[in-house]
């Protein structure tokens, strides 16, 4: 069992040094740490007042990935968070809602598709404001609608899940996949040792907030002092110019965009000034040679 919490390195950190940017977006507005510290703490009270349980499972829903990124730490210490694509269609949504048996949205929505699904399968809807920026970041919650509660059984294995997600497989079926809070606190400190991740490292954020990969390194970002930059959206000019005024310590992506960018670098004769990068990581295939090769000129 885990003796520390992913939450007690990232308050660490915002006693070091609680005015520096923590997770921003490309306009580099966004949430200090001491903003995050207090968005936790906003949250796991609202969440304590409602009495949610440690079984229980909760899909965020915002457009805001800052908010998405602070939101899911205090989520997956107390509850289940269920990360769930929004753009998934209607029909999809409602059937990953019920599979996944989702008790409580959290939205800053109050109508549309997730909405009306919630109201249709009876699940608890918490409505969230955030208000201010940098430094004065507030969120403050709503049960919109009360839901039916769900009856789980709340042994020891239930109580350290931290998120659920499915995969096919090699089928067409859907799979339920927990995570434990233990696999994910894990996972991220042997990512730290191997990566030697600190205070001077500059993450982008290219995925949706909701793929698992993406807040999985923002928390890791934030556990060690470092400052993570959530995009909206992969565009090849917008990014290599992140990379060059932000001065980028590293990313990770799939082999597509690797090979998409290369593409467009070699094709605009578009150039990486900064050479701040200490590694990129690639997921979900192998990347060829020539790509690995590529890449390895202007990162270090």
């Amino acid at each position: 069992m885990i003796k520390t919490l992913i939450s007690d390195g990232i308050m660490a950190q915002a006693e070091k040094h609680p005015d520096k940017p923590a997770v921003i977006g490309i306009d580099e507005d966004g949430a200090n740490y001491t903003d995050v510290v207090r968005l936790y703490a906003q949250t796991k009270a609202f969440l304590s007042a409602l009495s949610v349980g440690c079984t229980e499972r909760i899909a965020i829903f915002t457009e805001n990935g800052i908010v998405y990124s602070i939101l899911a730490i205090p989520v997956i210490e107390h509850a289940v968070l269920v990360p769930l694509d929004p753009e998934m269609s209607r029909e999809k949504l409602a059937f990953f809602f019920k599979f996944l048996q989702v008790d409580y949205v959290l939205t800053d929505q109050k109508s549309g598709t997730v909405i009306e699904i919630a109201q249709e399968q009876e699940l608890s809807i918490i409505l969230i404001k955030y208000c201010g920026g940098m430094g004065n970041l507030n969120c403050s919650f709503e049960l919109w609608r009360k839901g039916v509660k769900k009856s789980r059984p709340a042994d020891s294995t239930c109580n350290d899940t931290a998120l659920i997600k499915t995969t096919s497989g090699t089928t067409s079926t859907p799979k339920i996949v927990p995570k434990t809070y233990s696999a994910i606190h894990n996972t991220m400190q042997r990512n730290i040792k191997e990566y030697h991740h600190n205070e001077k490292d500059i993450y982008v954020v290219i995925a949706q907030m909701h793929q698992t990969y993406s807040f999985n390194k923002v928390m890791l970002t934030l556990s060690t002092g470092g400052t993570a930059i959530v995009t909206n959206g992969f565009r090849h000019r917008e990014f290599i110019d992140l990379i060059n005024r932000n001065r980028v310590t590293w990313f990770g992506t799939s082999p597509a965009v690797l090979n998409s960018l290369a593409a467009y670098l070699e094709e605009s004769g578009t150039i990486v000034e900064s050479h701040s990068l200490r590694f990129i990581l690639s997921s979900g295939a192998p990347l060829t040679e020539k790509i690995r090769a590529y890449y390895c000129e202007f990162s270090h």
